[in-house]
C-alpha cells in the first residue's frame, strides 16, 4: 500500500532529453596565409638566385671582352 502523503499521478517527472551538440567551426586561417607568404618569399628568393646566375654568366662575357679590347689597346700603344 502506498502512502497518501504523495500525489503520484499529478508529479509526472519530464523525460531526460539529451541535447545535441552544436557543431561550432572555427575558421582560422592564419596558418594557410603564414604558409602562402613563405612559399612566396621562397618562390622570390629562387627567382632571385637565377637572376644573379644569369647575370653572373652575362658580366663574365662583358668583363672578358672589355679586357680583351683594353689589352689589345695597351698593345697598339706598346708597338
Amino acid at each position: 500500500m502506498k502512502p497518501h502523503l504523495v500525489e503520484y499521478k499529478v508529479n509526472v517527472v519530464p523525460r531526460i532529453t539529451k541535447k545535441e551538440p552544436e557543431i561550432v567551426i572555427h575558421s582560422n586561417s592564419t596558418p594557410l596565409f603564414i604558409n602562402l607568404f613563405l612559399l612566396l618569399i621562397i618562390i622570390s628568393g629562387i627567382y632571385t638566385l637565377y637572376i644573379r646566375w644569369k647575370n653572373k654568366k652575362m658580366n663574365q662575357k662583358k668583363y672578358e671582352e672589355n679586357i680583351l679590347t683594353l689589352n689589345a689597346k695597351i698593345n697598339l700603344k706598346e708597338s
